[in-house]
């Protein structure tokens, strides 16, 4: 969850796999309850990910989140060079 301070709401990147992997299906048109069975999650989990997702990205809709999944630079996560 570091990395945040200072910066814009829309230069969040969320940090998770099953909430990026949840932001891209919600882009793809899938519903909650298909997200959440398509990650083997619980329906509250998939909609905490993206209620939490969207809080960061400073976005109240799931149409613009959807955009921004489409994005490169979102929902995507990097792994540590020093690992």
């Amino acid at each position: 969850m570091g990395g945040l301070v200072g910066q814009p709401p829309g230069d969040a990147k969320p940090d998770s796999r099953r909430s990026g992997g949840a932001a891209r299906l919600v882009a793809a048109g899938l519903s909650n309850r298909q997200i959440a069975d398509e990650l083997l999650l619980s329906l509250q989990t998939v909609r905490t990910y993206l209620r939490r997702m969207s809080a960061k990205l400073g976005i109240n809709d799931r149409t613009h989140l959807a955009v921004l999944a489409h994005q490169p630079a979102c929902c995507t996560t990097t792994a540590d060079p020093g690992s």
